[in-house]
């Protein structure tokens, strides 16, 4: 046996043992099942996902939503000394869950806030937020405060809609003299969020009246959803 190569039988020439023709074949075919197997794993893994993209199919209902005391805890916002940009600021309980859900189920979301751009940079990308609205509509850079109708305007703009889209959108938010007075003068569902301990939450006369009152976060996903089946259902989508 000395001097033979491991693996390789000197008389007839040929691999022995391990590394025999039919040894290889075998592990040569072990390994294409083991590359089919994995292709149809990926494979379905990725039927999976054009299924769930299917079934994410975008809704028709565009959510306009404020900020603060809507989505922010004012109390809790935090100022450079001498400054008005706000640095960092906790979201109302519930508030997180309920953008997330509202995203994962396929609603368009447009922030439509009162304040400079700097501050809700600064508060999302702190709450790791900062890619949840398909839109911003900040007023420091439309140069009108709500109730001004150019929020809207601006706002539906940025979506590419027009006067016959009104009916598809609603404005959440927790004041009534602007969210509410400004979507209800607009021609947009209103919704007030009433949450807030700071502001008044009781309508002083017909344009402050909203069409709908959630008093948390978790409250919109579900009237979201109702709105969207109730209009499909009349067939206001057509």
């Amino acid at each position: 046996m000395k001097g033979k190569k491991a693996g390789w039988n000197q008389v007839e020439n040929k691999p022995d043992g391990l590394f025999s023709t039919d040894n290889l074949c075998r592990r040569r075919l072990k390994l294409d099942r083991r590359c089919e197997n994995a292709c149809a794993y990926f494979a379905s893994r990725c039927r999976e996902k054009r299924g769930m993209e299917v079934k994410m199919e975008k809704k028709k209902l565009i959510i306009f939503i404020d900020s603060g005391d809507t989505l922010v805890d004012e109390s809790t916002e935090r100022r450079a000394e001498g400054l008005q940009v706000v640095e960092s600021a906790s979201l109302i309980p519930g508030a997180r869950q309920a953008l997330i859900a509202l995203k994962e189920r396929g609603f368009v979301l447009e922030l439509v806030a009162d304040g400079l751009a700097q501050s809700f940079d600064n508060v999302y990308r702190q709450n790791g937020l900062e890619d949840i609205f398909d839109r911003r509509t900040i007023s420091e850079l439309v140069g009108a405060d709500k109730p001004s109708p150019e929020m809207f305007r601006t706002a539906m703009e940025k979506l590419g809609l027009d006067e016959k889209d009104k009916g598809r959108i609603i404005m959440v938010g927790n004041n009534l003299k602007r969210d509410i007075v400004g979507a209800n003068r607009f021609g947009v569902t209103s919704v007030l969020m009433a949450w807030s301990p700071r502001y008044c939450m009781e309508p002083g006369d017909r344009e402050e009246t909203p069409d709908y009152i959630i008093k948390e976060p978790s409250e919109l996903v579900e009237l979201a959803e109702r709105l969207e089946r109730e209009k499909e259902a009349c067939g206001e989508w057509k």
